[in-house]
């Protein structure tokens, strides 16, 4: 695997931020549940206009693959809580990543998702985990962040191994890579699979975790370093459906997860791109240790002589 040459001050803020054990500590912990209630409350953002619809939230899939979680360094700067879905085992997502399969487990729940099973045809879909809830918006746009990942990267890129997740608004999947009408999968998004010559896919989204560095044991991430929103339009006023899911593809091993970031269910349109890199939690707090501790000012000094 080609490894990305960071700057000599990129590189000290990270290694400052493995040094520090109160840095390092915002692993991920999940607390399982299956209340439908709770997670919506967790994902939809107060004060935003959008009201729940009392009684229309709903889970199917297994006990052990839905929650809640805090922590979460690996999915980009500000995504540390919010609501996971899995087709797995959601207590076993922390890291680090052992190898190319330490993230499979068939948790027990064989029933697919039959919207995800269109998207993944002539292959059929398993260990769904599908959240479903009705919203009444204020504005005539809703959004929110997510991140995917998977531990079928990336050897299984190209294959009919392709675990599959979606946001169906009243039926209409809007978990679109930008600018497109396609879907969100591990065959749509990737760095390309050397070992059947299958070429990378709007990798721009991706981010590689094969040799580990994320704390994480999913083998690849889809929106931690480019922060990517499901978006859409809606009518104010009227009531409106939508089904998050997500599901393995054709067996149930190499499992996959869609983190959802707590509060950003909105009824107004995706923030701006930051300026900034997008960095994991607690680099930036690295760099400032860094900074603090005058090796950016001697970096600078050494550049101008």
């Amino acid at each position: 695997m080609r490894k990305i040459r960071t700057s000599a001050a990129l590189a000290a803020a990270a290694l400052a931020v493995g040094l520090s054990p109160s840095m390092a500590s915002a692993a991920i912990t999940v607390q399982t549940t299956t209340n439908a209630t709770t997670m919506v409350n967790n994902l939809v953002g107060g004060g935003t206009g959008i009201t729940i619809v009392a009684g229309s939230a709903t889970y199917t899939g297994a006990n052990m693959a839905s929650g809640t979680f805090t922590g979460g360094n690996f999915l980009g700067s500000q995504f540390t809580s919010g609501v996971v879905l899995t087709s797995g085992d959601a207590t076993k997502l922390d890291g680090p990543n052992g190898g190319t399969s330490d993230y499979s487990t068939n948790n027990g729940f064989a029933g697919g998702n039959t919207r995800l099973d269109a998207i993944v045809t002539p292959q059929a879909t398993h260990n769904a985990s599908t959240l479903t809830f009705k919203f009444i918006p204020t504005s005539d746009v809703i959004s929110f962040q997510f991140v995917f990942g998977s531990d079928e990267y990336s050897e299984f890129v190209g294959s009919s191994f392709n675990d599959v997740f979606g946001f169906f608004l009243n039926g209409q999947n809007i978990a679109l890579i930008p600018g497109t009408t396609t879907p969100v999968a591990i065959n749509n998004v990737n760095n390309g699979n050397t070992s059947n010559n299958t070429p990378a896919k709007n990798s721009q989204y991706f981010t590689d975790n094969i040799n580990g560095g994320l704390d994480t044991k999913l083998d690849g991430l889809v929106g931690q370093k480019i922060a990517l929103f499901a978006t859409a339009s809606v009518t104010p006023g009227q009531e409106s459906t939508i089904e998050i899911a997500i599901a393995d593809t054709t067996d149930s091993s190499y499992d996959s997860a869609v983190f959802l970031r707590s509060g950003s269910f909105i009824d107004e349109p995706p923030p701006p791109p930051p300026t900034g890199i997008p960095l994991p939690a607690g680099v930036w707090g690295g760099m400032s240790l860094l900074s603090g501790l005058g090796l950016f000012s001697k970096i600078k000094r050494r550049r101008k002589s």
